[in-house]
């Protein structure tokens, strides 16, 4: 371990200043005693820092400083790693990193070759106090520290925040309080074709103090302090330098093992089973299930699939006396393809000239919903009837600015204990923001993307498909239980989510959004005046199918049944 003290009298030895002035801490080991080899290790780093040489220099794996600013206006001390830990094991490091680690080896292939190691770093600001920071702030004025890693062109990176209660000795019980959020990179074209020396990260600062929101709405740091250390963690690896243009298509067959998937529902082993498109019957009335952004059908839709044969799943099929004839699933990219190609890909999978005669009916669920609207205006072999769109993702906040991505990942991975999720969420976590956004499936939820608005207009059909949003507003006692969503709340973090997805949302998407139908698709007894009390659920984006929201019983599932058997949008 290192740490300086800033204002000490070696503070000189541990910083160093960029061409344009910025002052950095420098993250690696302390300068050598000895003058000669500690005017030459000076001049290593400082040529590495100022980027005069792509050559590894051993003693430096970073730089910290503050972003958009010269100075560093911090007391204290300030601890990180100087070299790393390449042991890290549930003895000597928190379970939420060695998960981290797990996820990597899994993944990444190269990662956990031959002899190759993941190597953990950390930066601690528990004993650090930032000043000067801003009376008032928003999402968009949060201060950020800057991170430079200096890494080998073979190698890739994991950064992120880990948080546990602010104590000495830290328990066994205490170890399970750690929560993540992840930090990603900035993009640069160096990165993007995978020749690079370094990348950078823009950490919004998780200060000491709490959020809160004063009367007038505006939102400000308070002096109460928050008693969690704030741990910035570093995790470096071995990984493929392909380029990244077809990255997130090759992680979602490495990960899930498909890229597109039929499902049927078997009522026999009470369970989804791959199929073959011409085993599907086009005579009897079908429902059809869509999962949404890094996810799948078992995943999204847990909430209607968990009690086997006694399920909601079960209870709609035929074999039970429900009204479907057979109940199918579509597991389908989500970032790297939007709604028209993967409505390609479900027809390809379909036989020549095959049409669900008996009719479909949807239940989708948060992005699934985008694909399920292009599919009812777009693929007339379907013959769908309506909708139930579950937390429809018509314009998500988090896709306005690539640094707010992180955030969505970080949530996303709360709301998933499916290890396919996770991994796939960890690797996401890896690219910048922006290079995400850029991608088909993400511009698609982009609020005022070309592709959202042509999806949004009223459709050009006759008698169009009806569809009833199902929409949720957060509420905190769905989760006092849960860890993530009381600490963000307890630091106020929370309140920064309202300019990105508005006052009312269930922590993905904002419920103005969720509401959006096009007046020729609304359902019987349907009005389109406002958010009334009573047709907004309480709910998290994961929650909309599970029978209880924390303690609150869950009237969605069955609202939706009642929709797609009566056409009526409340009962």
């Amino acid at each position: 371990m290192a740490e300086i003290l800033i204002g000490s009298e070696n503070y000189q030895d541990h910083t160093e200043t960029s061409e344009a002035g910025e002052t950095f801490v420098v993250l690696g080991k302390q300068l050598p005693k000895q003058a000669k080899s500690r005017r030459n290790a000076r001049a290593r780093r400082r040529n590495k820092i100022r980027g005069q040489t792509q050559s590894q220099v051993r003693d430096v794996w970073g730089t910290l400083g503050m972003d958009g600013a010269r100075g560093l206006a911090w007391s204290g001390r300030l601890k990180y790693s100087a070299e790393g830990n390449r042991r890290s094991i549930p003895e000597e490091s928190m379970p939420v990193t060695c998960e981290e680690i797990r996820l990597i080896r899994e993944t990444i292939p190269e990662a956990g070759a031959g002899n190759r190691k993941v190597l953990e770093r950390y930066i601690s600001f528990e004993e650090i106090e930032f000043n000067d920071l801003p009376e008032s702030i928003d999402e968009d004025a949060v201060p950020r520290l800057r991170l430079t890693l200096m890494l080998g062109p073979d190698e890739g990176a994991l950064v992120y925040y880990q948080l546990y209660p602010l104590q000495k000795n830290v328990t066994a019980s205490a170890r399970e309080e750690v929560e993540l959020e992840y930090i990603q990179p900035k993009p640069t074209k160096a990165h993007q074709c995978g020749e690079r020396d370094r990348l950078h990260y823009s950490i919004p600062l998780l200060s000491s103090k709490r959020i809160e929101e004063t009367d007038d709405g505006t939102l400000r740091y308070t002096a109460p302090r928050v008693h969690e250390r704030f741990v910035v963690k570093v995790l470096t690896f071995k990984r493929d330098n392909a380029e990244s243009e077809s990255v997130l298509r090759r992680l979602h067959y490495h990960i899930w093992g498909h890229t597109h998937e039929l499902l049927r529902w078997n009522p026999a082993d009470a369970a989804f089973e791959v199929v073959d498109g011409s085993s599907l019957r086009p005579d009897v009335r079908t429902l059809f299930l869509i999962h949404g952004t890094m996810s799948s059908t078992n995943t999204a839709f847990a909430g209607l699939l968990d009690g086997g044969d006694k399920s909601w799943i079960a209870k709609a099929h035929a074999g039970n006396n429900g009204p479907y004839g057979q109940i199918i699933g579509f597991n389908h990219p989500t970032f790297s393809e939007d709604a028209e190609a993967n409505t390609a890909a479900f027809l390809d999978r379909l036989p020549r000239n095959f049409e669900f005669h008996g009719g479909v009916d949807l239940i989708t669920h948060s992005r699934g919903g985008l694909f399920g609207k292009y599919l009812a205006l777009n693929a007339s072999p379907l013959h769908i009837r309506r909708g139930a769109l579950a937390a429809c993702a018509n314009g998500v906040g988090f896709f306005t600015a690539g640094r707010r991505i992180a955030k969505l990942l970080s949530i996303l991975r709360t709301t998933s204990t499916a290890a396919p999720v996770l991994k796939g969420l960890m690797a996401l976590a890896q690219h910048s923001g922006e290079f995400l956004m850029d991608q088909p499936g993400a511009r698609l939820m982009t609020p005022g993307s070309d592709r959202l608005k042509a999806l949004l207009r009223s459709p050009a059909v006759p008698n169009p498909p009806k569809f009833l949003p199902v929409v949720g507003d957060f509420r905190s006692d769905l989760v006092a239980h849960h860890r993530f969503y009381r600490r963000w709340a307890e630091r106020g973090l929370d309140l920064l989510l309202k300019p990105v997805l508005g006052r009312q949302h269930d922590w993905v998407v904002g419920t103005s959004e969720q509401y959006i139908v096009a007046p020729e698709c609304y359902p019987e007894g349907w009005y389109a005046d406002g958010l009334k009390p009573g047709r907004v659920h309480t709910a998290r984006h994961s929650g909309y199918f599970v029978p209880e929201n924390g303690n609150v019983p869950n009237p969605a599932p069955a609202r939706i049944e009642r929709f797609l058997r009566t056409g009526k949008a409340w009962g």
